[in-house]
């Protein structure tokens, strides 16, 4: 069984698997990837204090980031690996380690909150501040219980498709859309987000876009646009800041108040439902 293929799918799964030191050692070693994680610096670990259970699945990856006291007389480690985190339950003499998920008599995951604790809520707690000091716009009531803010681009059709399946949320009442606009689709993305920012009521020529947005949308304001450009400048430096790259990107609080990220458009009512905590 080679410990690799387990490790892309046990957060996915929350399977559990035992691994000890010997055995973990004689596996193959997991194909190298580049993803980077703007908030999830490896300085954060502590790689050069493992038992030996633990080093051969983090040299295939895995950032071990703190420990906690669990049942049974184990340690628990939290750890993260493409973004995503996960626990794993060590043995006193560290020669055995559970990989997944441990329950308690209620049911209860032993280690959600750790994982919450050390790397969901320092992932992406500071962009929350970042975002609050954008120039955007609301779409929807200013007094909506949940808050998203997105990263659009006139031309994004992702993002169109995003606004779209919003709409309903939006009119009910539960959501309000706070828009950051940036240009890097298409030549003419940044004049017209520029235009939209600039405008007297962002928030029309928003939806005036997304109304003609199978005729080519808005065109340009020259006086709108010099007057958004330094708005557009901010938010696009904001969006290199978080590590950015392509629209909608999407962040909101979810059910215990951490910032989840959304990168593309929601593909169910359940991504949806994730915005609606309140």
């Amino acid at each position: 069984m080679a410990l690799n293929r387990h490790l892309l799918c046990l957060v996915a799964l929350a399977g559990g698997i035992t691994v000890s030191a010997q055995a973990a050692a004689a596996t193959t070693p997991m194909a190298a990837h580049s993803a980077s994680f703007a908030f999830a610096q490896a300085s954060r670990g502590i790689q050069g204090d493992l038992p030996a259970a633990l080093r051969p699945i983090a040299s295939q990856g895995v950032n071990f980031i703190g420990t906690f006291e669990a049942p049974g007389n184990l340690t628990g480690y939290v750890g993260e690996y493409q973004g995503q985190g996960l626990a794993v339950y060590v043995t006193e003499d560290g020669e055995h380690a559970v990989v997944g998920n441990m329950i308690n008599a209620q049911g209860a995951d032993i280690g959600a909150q750790h994982v919450r604790r050390l790397v969901d809520e320092p992932r992406y707690g500071e962009a929350w501040e970042l975002l609050e000091q954008s120039a955007w716009f609301i779409e929807g009531d200013e007094n909506a219980p949940n808050v998203v803010y997105t990263f659009t681009d006139p031309f994004c059709p992702f993002c169109r498709r995003m606004h779209e399946a919003l709409k309903p949320y939006v009119a009910e009442g539960r959501l309000q859309v706070r828009h950051i606009m940036v240009g890097i689709i298409r030549e003419a993305s940044p004049t017209i987000a520029a235009s939209i920012l600039g405008a007297d009521q962002p928030i029309d020529k928003f939806l005036e876009h997304m109304r003609t947005y199978d005729d080519g949308g808005i065109i340009m304001d020259g006086v709108a646009m010099r007057a958004g450009q330094a708005d557009l400048r901010q938010n696009q430096a904001i969006m290199r800041e978080l590590n950015l790259s392509a629209t909608p990107a999407t962040f909101f609080k979810d059910a215990n108040g951490v910032v989840q990220l959304i990168q593309g458009a929601p593909q169910d009512a359940a991504t949806i439902e994730q915005m609606l905590a309140n």
